[in-house]
């Protein structure tokens, strides 16, 4: 009768100076093994069935960089900091959208980017891609997002002119509808509302329509 370990054995083969894993994957490359009813980390498994139980909180890391490798003369032992630090020193922790709790993807950064190069305030960006302020500012300034490199220069930013437009837009003294205000500066439903929303003098007069302030007290 097969027994457990010489299964799990039988699920490796020799590359080069490694031995990988056959058998089925979790999604970051690492073996997958089921015993005891449960999936468990191949190269963990590996390391109890040549060299013992593992100590409580430690992990059990490669030295040949190459994560379905169960040759225990590959395998170390480390802390949780030593196992981050090994991730970072080998460009294997999860970055952009694939990040835990990622809002962004590759294409969203991509307008940003774009956004911003053309002027565009950090919360302009965030209304129109409909996220936080805080968000879009951590992952244009690297805070989030490193792994896209060095951001490439962006233009010293003069004062916005965002409410000196709305304000001009205004001049009149009629109110106008987001729609208008949308169609007559050529931009987003959630800009729109961005800056009008921030622009001093303009009010919410009823949904959906904006005003002067002083024309909405003539009334």
């Amino acid at each position: 009768m097969t027994t457990t370990e010489e299964r799990f054995w039988r699920s490796a083969s020799p590359e080069g100076e490694c031995l990988v894993w056959q058998g089925s994957r979790f999604w970051n490359n690492y073996g997958r093994f089921r015993v005891g009813g449960r999936s468990r980390i191949a190269s963990r498994v590996a390391w109890e069935f040549a060299r013992g139980l593992i100590p409580e909180g430690a992990h059990v890391l490669h030295r040949c960089d190459n994560p379905p490798c169960v040759n225990p003369e590959h395998l170390f032992l480390g802390s949780h900091a030593d196992n981050m630090a090994d991730m970072v020193a080998k460009g294997r922790q999860a970055q952009g959208e694939l990040a835990s709790g990622a809002v962004l993807t590759a294409d969203d950064m991509a307008q940003a980017r774009a956004l911003r190069a053309g002027g565009s305030t950090y919360g302009e960006i965030a209304a129109q891609l409909g996220v936080s302020h805080a968000c879009i500012y951590a992952a244009l300034n690297g805070v989030t997002w490193r792994c896209l490199g060095e951001a490439p220069p962006l233009p010293q930013r003069a004062p916005s002119t965002a409410s000196k437009t709305i304000t001009s837009l205004f001049a009149d003294g009629r109110g106008r509808s987001t729609a208008e205000v949308r169609r007559e500066l050529g931009i987003s439903k959630e800009v729109a509302l961005y800056r009008l929303k921030h622009t001093p003098g303009i009010v919410h007069v009823r949904l959906g329509l904006w005003a002067p302030a002083a024309s909405e007290a003539a009334s």
